[in-house]
């Protein structure tokens, strides 16, 4: 007669650790979440870009164009550290003296020429060859030598990025409630069956003391 009452407790014990523990993951999910910055590729949170601009709201270009400012010094950074990487390969690899500038120069209009759309492209070849010219005379005279700690430059995340773990995290959500929904079931069907026979037991028993004593 006492077990049930041990065993609800328990339960009840075990389902409030496992809420709890649930409710922490996913506020350390939506931390790291959170942690990340637009200038790392998650473009979910990126602010000041708009497509929707009226013609006569300055502001909105404006604030369209600081951004993309701010996402042109970031991209080119990581692909000229990207450049330096690759060049200090060739010192330790290939030759003593690196790539040599014309090598560089040439890698880098190569991989910007193969961007440019074939008709009506805003920008053309010769804008593309004076930036290419510019960044590898800029990588030519930064990995000059071998760097024993080159720049680090980071990957973009893609634009799904929130989307994508918060599916993972509600799949993983139904995941644990059903399995202890599976894991519990039996238990708490046992328990209402023996908490339903105490229950029909004692009324029995209050029953026969009231028959005995009329």
């Amino acid at each position: 007669l006492v077990f049930p009452r041990i065993l609800m407790p328990n339960i009840n014990a075990i389902l409030q650790r496992m809420t709890y523990l649930l409710f922490i993951g996913l506020g350390l999910v939506v931390k790291l979440a959170d942690a990340n910055h637009w200038t790392t590729g998650d473009n979910s949170t990126v602010k000041g870009c708009r497509t929707t601009c009226s013609p006569i709201d300055y502001d909105c270009w404006q604030h369209t164009a600081d951004y993309f400012d701010e996402a042109l010094i970031a991209q080119l950074r990581h692909y000229t550290t990207a450049l330096v990487a690759h060049d200090q390969w060739y010192y330790r690899h290939v030759s003593d003296s690196g790539m040599n500038k014309s090598e560089i120069a040439k890698r880098v209009s190569d991989g910007l020429l193969a961007g440019l759309q074939p008709e009506g492209d805003i920008l053309d070849e010769t804008t593309v060859r004076r930036v290419a010219a510019v960044i590898g005379k800029a990588v030519d005279e930064y990995s000059d030598h071998v760097l024993g700690w080159p720049p680090q430059y980071s990957c973009p995340l893609p634009c799904d990025y929130r989307n994508t773990m918060y599916i993972y995290l509600f799949s993983i959500s139904a995941c644990v409630n059903l399995a202890a929904l599976i894991f519990f079931l039996p238990h708490i069907r046992q328990v209402h069956k023996m908490t339903k026979e105490t229950s029909k037991s004692l009324r029995d028993d209050i029953g026969t003391t009231a028959t005995r004593s009329s």
